[in-house]
């Protein structure tokens, strides 16, 4: 499963607080209101690194009650800080998914394990794709000279690449702080 973010404050310390081990923020709905909140670490390991993303979401839904969606997802990095592969566990409710993908130079191959599934699928990434979420793109950008931020993103949960649009929206607060919609 993958998760659509609806807002995304950039940056607000009540909704992204950066530390030194990660990014921590709330998810937010377009009305502002909280459904999840997510997380990123980063470890440092003897081979390179780990890039955690953790994700809860808890979703109310008519005929079901409360949900709870979670997702994590592990990039691992060489000492290069070339990507080498990406873990993606989810579960939403009682199901559960996990997709491993090994990186090869401008090939991913990718598994998925389901309770009831199994594929593999090899995709070819384009050049300058990202592992990272845009995090490093974003601690760059400037709005006010850049309006609209894009990408290409890697999405293990969806065996794909996204095209990721970031738009700042409205003008900046007195802070000089922006509301930017992913």
């Amino acid at each position: 499963m993958s998760f659509a973010y609806a807002m995304v404050a950039v940056p607000r310390e009540d909704v992204a607080t950066v530390g030194n081990d990660g990014l921590w923020y709330r998810i937010l709905t377009p009305d502002g209101i909280p459904v999840g909140h997510g997380r990123r670490e980063i470890t440092a390991r003897a081979d390179g690194r780990e890039i955690a993303t953790i994700i809860e979401i808890r979703i109310r839904e008519a005929h079901h009650g409360m949900i709870r969606a979670s997702q994590r997802t592990v990039a691992r990095e060489d000492r290069s800080g070339r990507v080498i592969s990406v873990v993606d566990d989810s579960w939403t409710g009682g199901a559960r998914a996990r997709i491993e993908a090994a990186i090869s130079g401008d090939i991913a191959t990718i598994t998925r394990q389901s309770g009831s599934d199994r594929r593999t699928v090899s995709l070819t990434l384009p050049k300058d794709v990202r592992f990272d979420g845009g995090d490093m793109l974003l601690r760059g950008w400037n709005p006010l000279e850049r309006p609209r931020l894009t990408f290409d993103q890697f999405n293990a949960g969806a065996m794909t690449v996204d095209h990721i649009v970031i738009q700042a929206v409205g003008e900046a607060d007195a802070e000089g702080r922006f509301t930017a919609i992913r």
